[in-house]
């Protein structure tokens, strides 16, 4: 069960934040000696966005006597001073201080009660403090713009308490100790299998894109049986809970953790730690990272110590104020760094310059449509699932590129060719069919690849020759790919006049004539041209057709074309469609 996979992350982790604590801002710190002497109170920022931002002990809290927070409080709990007392009537301020008293109480016994389990001499000199340097600090306190909202942290020296790992731990424990309390059902953990007191409700709030979520809630009558109310439909232990989903929110904040793709999150992590994150190369398409993927296998990478790390992964989205799980998966590391080099093996097409060009999956989706509010939710998550868990690219994808091409003038931009070339290959049956290279490939036995080639070359003679208002891509793309046939031969008649043109150039140009020369003897002279191409077909001509071009422009540097810089357009800037 991917839950068990997440409480082991959390236990073998020390960098997750116990849910019992915050990021909260500190206007003032409360400063001692190693003796406890006090120092005096300093504020940490002039404005609100300026003061220290600490990770302070947290807990809900309300009703005429709210519990002291351990340590990190406002005015009245810390030190029993009433801020802004001077606003408020003789005998308000009279009341007011007693609650402060009763508070400041409560607020010095949990302090004692930390400081007796954890043994620390910073924490030894707060309560020394507190014993006998509190009247100092109230007459500080009342000479200072304090307001009785404001946080105090005490920080002894340099050492800031809540900061103590064993403070925070224990701080952790006192509030898992009164959840347990609160709970009003004893039964078997679905994840831990141990019978205890069940949650009521889960202690972590997580956020899933702008949504603040609960993996288990219940929140209308027919979601209820056997009476029981909240998350006890699905009883899991206080503790459990609280674990993975600290583990849950660590995964979703971190970076090297996660990766969002059109409103789903995949959260991700690794049985043993890695140094570096796993799908970088997929975040980012960076061609050293590709590179350094690709060559794994050839420089003899240990592949043994990646076979034994396990790598685990959650597709997560939000449905108003509930988590949705829609997908998880367990593999190795191995398996999963094999399925990524083939998806960029699978995608690679030299450039104009013979160099390797990777693309992200935003500029993959991107070449689909005209803007990103058109493209279809599954597209994104389709490519990912190519990426991580080697599966078939549908021929959707296939069929909208095509027509995004023609669409756009028949440009076959990099990345909408990448795209085509990729969908062809992670389809097994279809890659032994329609064999591809990221490169020219004049020798290819289809005829769909060598009909692309050939509508790019007498494109590249009518316009050498000419200066046409429509070219023939322009006037005959459409019908050239899907039914070469019809429209070849008239193609060939009209390249002779060009022909001759350009052989009154001295034979500048013979090299044209010459290539025509050579894919036309690719062609079987019994069959001739195909009557029809199948949609795969049409992707096998327009990878032809966009390697014949590509090749061309190499070969003939004083040329410009607007798919020349068209080609090299990634239409995604942003990480997520």
């Amino acid at each position: 069960m991917i839950l068990e996979r997440l409480l082991d992350f959390h236990d073998a982790q020390d960098r997750i934040i116990p849910a019992a604590l915050k990021a909260q801002r500190v206007r003032w710190f409360l400063d001692i000696d190693e003796d406890g002497r006090f120092l005096g109170l300093s504020e940490t920022g002039a404005k609100r966005k300026e003061w220290k931002e600490l990770i302070a002990p947290y807990a809900k809290r309300s009703g005429s006597q709210p519990p002291p927070f351990l340590l990190v409080d406002k005015p009245d709990y810390v030190l029993g001073h009433v801020a802004e007392a001077e606003k408020l009537s003789a005998t308000k301020q009279e009341q007011e201080q007693a609650k402060a008293n009763d508070r400041h109480a409560e607020y010095v016994a949990i302090t004692q009660a930390c400081a007796k389990d954890v043994t620390h001499p910073a924490l030894d000199a707060f309560v020394g403090f507190l014993d006998s340097q509190l009247n100092a600090a109230r007459a500080q306190a009342a000479q200072l713009a304090m307001k009785s909202g404001d946080l105090i942290a005490p920080r002894v020296g340099h050492q800031i308490l809540t900061d103590l790992p064993a403070v925070r731990r224990f701080w952790q424990a006192q509030q898992d100790e009164a959840a347990v309390e609160k709970s009003n059902l004893n039964a078997e953990c679905l994840v831990t299998g141990k019978v205890g007191p069940i949650a009521r409700t889960h202690p972590v709030e997580l956020l899933v894109g702008p949504n603040r979520v609960g993996l288990v809630s219940a929140n209308e009558n027919a979601f209820l049986s056997y009476g029981l109310q909240q998350s006890e439909i699905a009883p899991m232990s206080f503790t459990a809970a609280r674990k993975y989903g600290e583990a849950l929110r660590h995964l979703l904040f971190e970076d090297q953790h996660n990766i969002r793709v059109a409103g789903v999150t995949w959260v991700y992590w690794t049985r043993e730690e890695t140094e570096a994150d796993p799908l970088i190369a997929v975040k980012t398409a960076d061609p050293d990272e590709v590179e350094k993927l690709l060559q794994a296998p050839r420089v003899g990478q240990p592949r043994a110590a990646l076979e034994a790390n396990d790598f685990y992964a959650l597709a997560v989205s939000a449905n108003t104020s509930r988590m949705v799980v829609r997908s998880w998966i367990t593999t190795s590391l191995a398996e999963v760094q094999e399925n990524i080099r083939l998806y960029f093996e699978r995608m690679r097409l030299l450039d104009r310059d013979g160099q390797p060009r990777y693309h992200k999956h935003t500029a993959l989706a991107g070449a689909l449509v005209r803007e990103f509010k058109d493209l279809p939710d599954h597209v994104a998550p389709d490519l990912l699932n190519t990426a991580l868990w080697r599966r078939p690219l549908p021929l959707s994808l296939l069929h909208q590129a095509l027509q995004r091409a023609r669409a756009d003038e028949h440009v076959i931009t990099h990345p909408r060719a990448a795209l085509i070339k990729l969908v062809l290959l992670s389809n097994p049956s279809l890659a032994e069919r329609y064999p591809m290279s990221d490169q020219l490939s004049p020798d290819h036995p289809h005829p769909a690849y060598q009909c692309g080639r050939l509508l790019a070359l007498l494109d590249r003679i009518q316009r050498k020759a000419i200066n046409p208002n429509a070219t023939v891509v322009d006037r005959f793309y459409g019908s050239a790919s899907s039914a070469p046939a019809s429209v070849m031969g008239v193609l060939l008649n009209k390249a002779r006049p060009h022909l001759a043109k350009l052989r009154k150039k001295r034979g500048k140009e013979d090299w044209l004539e010459w290539e025509l020369g050579k894919i036309m003897a690719g062609f079987d002279p019994g069959v001739g041209f195909p009557r029809t191409l199948k949609l795969e077909e049409q992707g096998l001509f327009a990878i032809g057709f966009y390697q014949e071009r590509n090749r061309i422009f190499e070969k003939d540097d004083d040329s410009s074309d607007a798919n020349d810089a068209a080609a090299n357009i990634d239409l995604a800037s942003s990480d997520t469609p």
